[in-house]
């Protein structure tokens, strides 16, 4: 039996989730009065200087779920197509 070798390129996308502390009172101000929703939070974390840190801590400490994967590309060993 004989075999090709190819190359396969494959992308996973992944959901990190852990428990992230905001001070309240920062929240509350930052809020204004508006509704207190769930967008609001992202919001407000994504308007943060410390979002960076944020998304480094979740990915690091969260819980993963594989939420997407396929093959995106095929070529033959060496690169070409």
């Amino acid at each position: 039996m004989s075999a090709r070798k190819v190359n396969v390129t494959v992308v996973r996308s992944v959901e990190h989730t852990a428990e992230v502390a905001i001070d309240e009172a920062e929240y509350l101000e930052w809020l204004d009065g508006d509704d207190d929703t769930p967008e609001a939070v992202r919001e407000f974390l994504e308007a943060g200087s410390d979002v960076d840190d944020i998304i480094h801590d979740v990915v690091e400490i969260g819980a993963v779920a594989v939420v997407d994967s396929g093959i995106v590309r095929v070529s033959a060993v060496g690169g070409a197509s």
